[in-house]
């Protein structure tokens, strides 16, 4: 062999190992960017507490991973051995309440549920290793499926599915591998939230026992906190607040009154009007309720709706003299809630006021006292019977 072709066979082998090599930090760079994505959708669904927004969170993030047409997440229900669709998503839509029951053991997610292992189906027409594959319950045509199972502690708590899964850069234990691991994370991600929600259910319940309890010392105001915050609750979804909103201000109503245990209870329970000396007593509850509560951490967003609910529109009210737009809209929820409530309850020196005078009296105060957009809001929610005022004293003789 002459030196030119001993030249030009080095050259040649010299460029296969130069393009093996760029092929290979190609693959590298590919998996590097993966584990970036995955750790990324990892800090993002970790972040959420919000049950719904979480499963669809998962279900957005599964179809990016394998750049998938669509995904869908199922939850195993272990009493009856089943899985339920809770989230779809295909082309950037997610399928709002799917509702699309399966059987455990007649489809491939229930085959993944049974033997908590991943498949990956590459023809579904070709393949007849299982029944009653999802060719309709996911809204588009399927071509090829990936299901992996959703464990956490080696506990199964549902199924991911990706739908039409571009694998071209990955061999197929590969994609397994990286659906599975992502898989896990969103399991451990939905363990997390069920324990804020159990834990959320218990600490609103705590505040309802709280609430009933400090009530009960007065049979004329028993339950006011109850109907304030059932009150609260109407107004708020008729102006549209978020359901965390809509929750703290909940809670807003049923411990707005709470200062009232540092109030003497022979001025509480005073069969006549109070005097003035003794109004001003009751004036400071807000600020001995925003006190008895700040040490609670959990309750920081819901103080300002306790401290302010007896501020006035006009800014003649207290603690602070707040005025308009500068009160938190949870204060002024609750102050027409709790003046609606108060009108139409039989007090001792008083009998309680039909329905329509006390909604013609928050009225007259409308943009004096009250937040005319609230009082607005009021007459919306009472028309549609949110705002249900009856057997009120049926309850306090109880």
């Amino acid at each position: 062999m002459g030196q030119s072709e001993k030249s030009s066979a080095k050259y040649l082998k010299l460029k296969q190992e130069h393009t093996r090599a760029f092929a290979e930090l190609n693959v590298a760079q590919n998996k590097i960017s993966d584990l970036k994505g995955l750790l990324q959708v990892s800090s993002l669904i970790n972040s959420s507490i919000d049950s719904h927004e979480l499963l669809e969170t998962i279900v957005s993030q599964a179809r990016s991973v394998l750049q998938a047409e669509g995904a869908a997440l199922l939850i195993y229900h272990p009493i009856n051995k089943s899985l339920m669709y809770e989230a779809i998503v295909t082309e950037n839509k997610v399928m709002e309440d799917p509702g699309l029951k399966m059987a455990s053991r007649e489809s491939l997610p229930g085959w993944v549920a049974e033997h908590q292992a991943p498949v990956y189906v590459a023809d579904i027409d070709n393949d007849s290793r299982f029944e009653n594959l999802p060719h309709q319950d996911l809204g588009l045509e399927v071509r090829s499926i990936l299901v992996v199972p959703m464990l956490f502690q080696g506990k199964l708590l549902g199924v991911l599915e990706a739908v039409n899964p571009s694998l071209k850069r990955f061999i197929v234990d590969e994609a397994l591998e990286l659906f599975g691991f992502f898989a896990n994370q969103a399991a451990s991600a939905i363990s997390n939230a069920k324990l804020f929600g159990d834990f959320k259910d218990l600490f609103v319940n705590t505040v309802r026992s709280l609430s009933h309890a400090l009530e009960a010392k007065d049979e004329y105001t028993s339950g006011h906190a109850h109907r304030v915050a059932a009150f609260s609750i109407g107004l708020a979804k008729e102006m549209g607040m978020s359901l965390k909103d809509i929750e703290n201000v909940e809670l807003s109503a049923l411990l707005h009154d709470i200062g009232k245990i540092g109030v003497p209870e022979g001025i509480l329970t005073k069969p006549a009007k109070v005097t003035e000396a003794e109004f001003e007593e009751i004036k400071k509850h807000p600020v001995h309720g925003f006190k008895i509560l700040e040490p609670l951490e959990h309750l920081e967003e819901v103080l300002p709706g306790i401290m302010h609910h007896h501020e006035r529109w006009d800014g003649k009210g207290y603690p602070d003299g707040l005025k308009g737009g500068d009160i938190p809209l949870a204060a002024r929820i609750v102050c027409v809630a709790d003046a609606f409530d108060a009108m139409t309850s039989t007090r001792p020196y008083r009998k309680a006021l039909p329905d329509d005078e006390a909604l013609k009296r928050l009225k007259e105060s409308s943009g004096t006292q009250f937040d005319p957009d609230v009082v607005d809001a009021c007459f919306r929610a009472y028309e549609k019977g949110l705002l249900v005022t009856t057997n009120k004293d049926d309850e306090n003789a109880a």
